[in-house]
Parts: structure tokens; C-alpha cells; sequence
């Protein structure tokens, strides 16, 4: 038997933890005498552990004696546990605050932001007991970590100031995730990490869509509530068309926002021929790095002082990350853009919204032949259809000031106004009680010209 007997609160309880092949026969001695609670279930206790929790109607402390003697007189002294329940008996909510979910990534298994919360974790104060219970959950779910998830925080976070309002966390740090076991790697607080952090740094894989991803999770987030876009970017008809376009020999795209890769490497598998990628948490980048070699895309990575002369675009790489603002972006794809196939896509995927990177992907886009924006922003609901709108009319002022700066190769030459669209709204989830994440696709069509007689 293990069991904390700390001093509780008068009206704590005394819950069992029961291996499932004695529950039925300690409900029955509990029932037979008059400790059992028929109002209270009995409930899992973490999933995948083969073990349940047994409410009674013991009360913690007062009747400690007594619970050693029940169990004493049952025989099960070396197979339960239990611990302070302060759900009173009679009352029909669940036992314990229990995990209902979680996540395995690769080697981490990941517990929802609650899990800390629950009296059951609050009544493990030895840290031996904590031990031998996380090595215990490692072997059942086969991983070697584990760590409680938290909501990213909008601000950075300084124990000695608390809160900086004006610190904005930019590069959307998980900075309120917490290691509960296993060796996560000493906490780098550079801007300019070096090879030796990536390499003392905890790195998780997770496959998604059949690509390969990962992440170091001190420092950067994983979505996976992204697969169904990831998919849908992969298997867009209008990537596959400028894909197979013969007459321009493929074509590449651009990410603003690339992340560890969620969208840029949907964009290589799908056969896009070049990628380039921005983003200002170098963390992200070594993830996009490392991912891009696990699923065998050439790759090459240059910091914010590279000169754009010295990028290399040889054949075997696919991907160029640029460890920096995508306000630069811009200046090194025109420098670039006779190097590279037509830009046909560009993923804005920056959220609440992507709206600073507006004129650069307009203006990234092959001029002659237009593309596709993927445009990530979050909507009410109620203003999806609407904003989408607001979102096409801003493209169109964008294209208008664009076509209206190109110079006409002759006098007798005319252009149409290309008109800009929206080819599809996509809904990918919920962001906030009434607000979704949605991706707004544009169509900027290609140039037109016409004689004048």
C-alpha cells in the first residue's frame, strides 16, 4: 500500500487505487461494510495504466486505522493505493480530476494543461513516489518524457517583473510548458542559440500526412489541429497545375511564416520544386532543418547577415530558410526571382492574423503570371463570408498598385485589370468560442495584354 497521510482537509475522503481484477471484489467488502458509496463511479485512473479509482465513504485522517485494518483484513495491502478525495460521498461528479486526454509525440508523451490542477497530482509530494510513478507511465506508454501542456502566452515572462505588457511574445514560445520527467535539455535563454544548444536540446518527431516533423519543445509549439490544411495544401488542384506546368518548368512557392514546416513541406510534397521559408525563432528553423533532412529534401539555412548573393541554389536544395523578419523577405526573392522557377504560392500563416505580410506576398508573387495567397486570419463566425471579402478587396488594391508600376514593353500594348478573387474559404477549427481559424485562398490571375488599333 502507498498512500500520503498528510494533513487534509476534514472533509477529504479516502479514494482506492485498485488494479481492475480487484475491483469488483473491494466494492464488495466496501459495500458489505458500509464504507461503499453506490452515488460515486468508478473511474479510470490514467488512461492505459490497467488501474481504477474506488470512492468510499472513509474519512482521510480521522480514520486511518481503520482504512489499514480494511485493507489489512482484505489481503490487497501491497496492491492499492490511496489518496485525499475531497468529493464528498453523495455526490455524483467524477472521483478525481483525472487526464481524459492525451498527446504521444515520438518519445514525450504530453498531458493537458488541468493535469497539475487535480488533487491526485496535488497529494504526490514525494518526489520517490513521483519517480517511480512517471517511470511507471514511460514503460506503459512506451516514452522516455513527459510534460504538462499550457495555452502559448501572448507576453514574455520575467520571474524578477512578472508580466512586461510591451514584451511581446513573438516568437510564440512555449515558455508555460512544464517537463515533468525525463531530461528536456538545460534552458537556453539565447537569441542566437549555437549547434551546442540544438544538440543538449530534447527533440520530438511526430508523422503527419506521411511527413515527418520536429521540434524541440521548450522552445517551439506543435499544432496538430493543422493536419486536415496540411493535407488540403498538399493536395490542392491549383498547386498540382503549377507543378506540372511544363512551359515555366514547375514552380516554387513561399512561406512567410514557415515554422518547423507545416506548410512548407506540404508544398515539397507536393512537388513543388523550391521553397523558401521565413522565420524569426531560430528553434523553428532547426526543426524545419532537421525535418527537411528526415524526409530527404535538400535544404539550406542562412541567418539575417547572409548577403543574397551567397545563397546557393543548386539542384539537390529544395528548401532556403531564412533565419529573420519576412519584412526582408521581399528584397531577397527579387534578387533570387531569376534564379527560381515562377512564384506561384505564398502561405501567410501567422495568427490572429496574417495581415502585415499582405504586400509582400502580393508583390512575391510571379508578376506575369499570378498565383495563389493562402491567407490565415481568424473570424467571428458570423463575419467569415464578410471578412473574406475585406481580405479580397485589400488584395485587389495591392495587384491595382503592382500592374500599375510595371512598365509596358510597347506603346501600342494595353493591360486588363486582373481581377482578384476568392477561390475558397477554408474552415480549419475553432480558435475561441465563436471565432474559427480560417484560410482565405486568393487568386491573383495572370497578366493579360492587348493591341490598341
Amino acid at each position: 500500500m502507498s498512500a500520503n497521510l498528510a494533513s487534509q482537509d476534514a472533509e477529504s475522503y479516502v479514494s482506492f487505487i485498485v488494479p481492475k481484477h480487484l475491483v469488483k471484489r473491494l466494492k464488495t467488502a466496501l459495500e458489505k461494510h458500509g464504507r461503499g458509496d453506490p452515488s460515486r463511479k468508478i473511474t479510470a485512473y490514467l488512461t492505459g495504466s490497467g488501474k481504477c479509482v474506488l470512492p468510499s465513504t472513509f474519512i482521510f485522517d480521522d480514520e486511518g486505522s481503520a482504512v489499514s485494518q480494511f485493507i489489512q483484513t482484505e489481503g490487497v495491502a501491497g496492491d492499492v493505493e490511496m489518496f485525499a478525495d475531497h468529493k464528498k460521498p453523495g455526490s455524483d461528479a467524477s472521483t478525481v480530476d483525472l487526464p481524459k486526454a492525451y498527446s504521444i509525440y515520438g518519445q514525450m508523451l504530453l498531458l493537458p494543461p488541468q493535469t497539475l490542477q487535480s488533487q491526485l497530482w496535488k497529494t504526490l509530494n514525494d518526489e520517490r513516489e513521483k519517480d517511480a510513478l512517471f517511470q511507471e507511465i514511460c514503460r506503459r506508454f512506451k516514452v522516455s518524457h513527459i510534460a504538462v501542456n499550457a495555452p502559448i502566452p501572448l507576453h514574455n515572462t520575467d520571474p524578477g517583473r512578472g508580466n512586461v505588457e510591451d514584451d511581446e511574445n513573438v516568437l510564440r514560445s512555449p515558455t508555460n510548458l512544464v517537463p515533468l520527467f525525463g531530461d528536456f535539455g538545460p534552458i537556453c535563454n539565447s537569441d542566437k542559440p549555437c549547434a551546442a544548444d540544438f544538440y543538449a536540446a530534447f527533440w520530438c518527431h511526430t508523422k503527419q500526412n506521411g511527413i515527418t516533423q520536429c521540434w524541440a519543445p521548450r522552445y517551439t509549439m506543435f499544432s496538430r489541429g493543422n493536419i486536415t490544411e496540411k493535407a488540403r495544401v498538399m493536395n490542392l488542384s491549383s498547386v498540382a497545375a503549377a507543378v506540372s506546368d511544363s512551359s515555366t518548368s514547375g514552380c516554387s512557392a513561399v512561406d512567410l511564416y514557415a515554422g518547423i514546416g507545416y506548410f512548407t513541406f506540404s508544398y515539397l510534397a507536393a512537388g513543388v520544386s523550391r521553397v523558401l521559408g521565413w522565420d524569426i525563432n531560430p528553434w523553428s528553423i532547426e526543426g524545419l532543418r532537421r525535418g527537411a533532412i528526415a524526409n530527404k529534401w535538400g535544404v539550406g539555412v542562412y541567418q539575417a547577415e547572409t548577403r543574397t548573393e551567397d545563397v546557393v541554389l543548386d539542384d539537390q536544395t529544395r528548401l532556403v530558410a531564412f533565419v529573420e523578419s519576412n519584412e526582408l523577405a521581399l528584397a531577397r526573392i527579387e534578387k533570387l526571382r531569376s534564379k527560381l522557377p515562377p512564384i506561384r504560392h505564398v502561405n501567410c500563416g501567422l495568427l490572429p492574423t496574417s495581415k502585415s505580410s499582405y504586400q509582400t506576398a502580393a508583390a512575391a508573387l510571379d508578376p506575369r503570371l499570378g498565383g495563389w495567397v493562402h491567407v490565415h486570419e481568424n473570424f467571428a463566425v458570423a463575419e467569415i463570408d464578410t471578412q473574406a471579402e475585406v481580405v479580397r478587396e485589400h488584395f485587389q488594391r495591392l495587384i491595382d498598385t503592382l500592374d500599375a508600376g510595371q512598365q509596358l514593353p510597347l506603346t501600342t500594348t494595353t493591360r486588363s485589370r486582373r481581377e482578384v478573387a476568392v477561390e475558397h474559404i477554408q474552415r480549419v477549427k475553432s480558435y475561441a468560442p465563436g471565432v474559427f481559424h480560417c484560410v482565405i485562398d486568393i487568386f491573383v490571375p495572370p497578366m493579360t495584354e492587348s493591341r490598341v488599333l
